[in-house]
């Protein structure tokens, strides 16, 4: 963006981390978000689509020990996938890397 707007770069940085945050990541399959919040982030087109439909989720009441409860909860069972997750893609990566590998011996002794 620097280069892009000169003048203007910073008045996207909010929209850039937005995009960064929100975007998922190859590794995990999950958004830097979705890992730090236990939820997914509400973007500008969902609130609007809620507004338009009234397809408006109510939250449910709880106390706020329930909720730092649940939120701790949420975030665990999302770190736990997330690991799953890396484990599969670098179960993936390390076959595909392995396909291109040849085993080397040595002919001759010492």
């Amino acid at each position: 963006m620097a280069t892009e707007q000169p003048r203007q770069w910073d008045r996207y940085l909010a929209p850039l981390i937005y995009a960064l945050r929100t975007t998922p990541h190859a590794s995990t399959g999950y958004t830097p978000f979705e890992l730090m919040m236990g939820r997914k982030a509400n973007s500008h087109l969902g609130l609007l689509k809620e507004l338009w439909t009234g397809e408006v989720e109510t939250p449910e009441v709880q106390s706020v020990y329930e909720y730092v409860l649940d939120l701790r909860n949420r975030i665990e069972q999302t770190c736990e996938l997330a690991q799953q997750e890396m484990n599969k893609r670098h179960e993936r990566n390390k076959r595909n890397y392995d396909k291109k590998t040849k085993v080397k011996r040595n002919k001759g002794g010492m």
